[in-house]
């Protein structure tokens, strides 16, 4: 039994953790995407597999923003339609599935 309730508490405790980690790592993308200067962004987006992520995409619940406490409303009002629009012409040719599909989800 206790070691039961220590495995919830040490589970607990790690997504906590995960969900600061993920949304440190989403507000430096948004810096990074705000950014007039492109290059950094270039850089990043360069490293991503459009095909891979689109899989990802596909496989990804709707319910997991809310396991990782993202808060879809602040997310969109932090992303604006240029700022979509950018990463979907630097990310190519699956460009503008990915940001349909990410808008999607955020809605």
């Amino acid at each position: 039994m206790r070691k039961n309730i220590f495995n919830q508490k040490l589970s607990k405790f790690w997504n906590k953790m995960d969900s600061k980690i993920l949304n440190s790592k989403i507000n430096k993308s948004i810096e990074i995407l705000k950014n007039p200067d492109t290059t950094e962004l270039k850089k990043e987006l360069s490293k991503i597999d459009t095909n891979e992520l689109l899989k990802k995409i596909d496989e990804f619940d709707k319910s997991k923003f809310d396991e990782l406490n993202i808060d879809k409303k602040e997310l969109l009002e932090k992303l604006s339609t240029v700022d979509l629009d950018k990463v979907s012409n630097l990310l190519g040719e699956n460009g503008n599935e990915i940001i349909t599909k990410l808008k999607k989800f955020l809605t």
